[in-house]
């Protein structure tokens, strides 16, 4: 069955349900709506992607339409479902006027409800997953005022919402720094300044949120070093291995951690000449902090020169 076929059928039975009163109506639509998660879009045949993109085009106006909460949330939570994998993939395709349409269409709102309490496990994905898929101007004129959300939930004492807040904080990173080159250096490094001083501040003993896996916050600084290589040893891995600061004696294990696990990544990468790391589409932990590979792995076979680096 194509997007199309498959699209209709969905609305044709979402259609049947919003003439039900009764109470179980919500449950569903919600079961429904949960049935199309593993729908995935192929955005390498333009004429399935924009089948595809009117599916979501139709997921969007049931999200601004229907009132109920759990139906709400399931509407997004599929979008963000499908729009993921798209998002890790995409290049030029964020030209593509029907997905200019539906960012343009999704933005406002689903901004807007992560300031409801009630709506911002469901809203904080979605919104990422729609900054991911816009065109570089909209990414850079708006990515910064989510940015700022994201960055004051990290202490969040709901911990879900805090690692909410960091998941979509490090795919918005790795948009801005690999996708979209970062922008002018002043301006990065002010954007940089700001992410990792709420990340890793300096003097504490541990990272922010506490309780999030520490792969994240390697992929973290991998991600940076991809276009500012000396930051993030300099501003990041030396403090986190106190290398910057004589007069400290303690050594936080934590901190360490992630600050060799980081250098590990980026020294291996350079070696090997990886090509830059992929957007993280799941939470699978991963022994080094980036993307898992079914072969074992020595790091630094030999001294990594000036000459292997290039």
């Amino acid at each position: 069955m194509g997007h199309s076929e498959l699209s209709r059928t969905f609305m044709t039975h979402i259609t049947e349900f919003k003439k039900d009163v009764s109470q179980s109506a919500p449950q569903q639509i919600v079961a429904l709506i949960m049935s199309m998660k593993f729908l995935r879009i192929n955005s390498s045949q333009i004429e399935d992607f924009e089948n595809g993109l009117k599916f979501l085009d139709d997921l969007a106006s049931l999200l601004l339409e229907l009132k109920d909460k759990d139906v709400k949330h399931a509407i997004m939570g599929l979008l963000v479902e499908i729009l993921l994998p798209v998002a890790a993939q995409i290049k030029r395709e964020t030209n593509i006027p029907a997905l200019i349409s539906l960012v343009q269409k999704l933005y406002v709102t689903t901004n807007d409800m992560t300031s409801k309490k009630h709506h911002k496990l469901a809203a904080f994905p979605l919104v990422t997953c729609l900054l991911c898929v816009s065109q570089k101007h909209f990414f850079l004129a708006n990515w910064v005022q989510f940015l700022n959300v994201c960055l004051s939930h990290l202490k969040n004492k709901d911990t879900q919402v805090a690692r909410v807040a960091l998941e979509s904080l490090y795919r918005l990173l790795w948009v801005y720094m690999i996708r979209n080159n970062a922008d002018g250096n002043a301006a990065t490094r002010s954007r940089l300044d700001s992410i990792c001083g709420s990340l890793f501040p300096k003097g504490n003993r541990y990272i922010v949120p506490r309780d999030a896996p520490l792969n994240i916050f390697v992929k973290i600084i991998h991600f940076i070093s991809q276009q500012k290589l000396d930051y993030a040893f300099k501003e990041i891995i030396f403090d986190l291995l106190c290398v910057n600061n004589r007069t400290q004696r303690s050594l936080y294990a934590e901190r360490m951690n992630v600050g060799i696990r980081a250098l590990m990544v980026i020294a291996d990468g350079l070696q090997q000449k990886d090509d830059p790391p992929a957007m993280p589409k799941s939470m699978g932990p991963s022994a080094s902090g980036t993307v898992q590979k079914t072969k074992r792995k020595q790091y630094i076979t030999r001294p990594l020169t000036n000459e292997i680096s290039k």
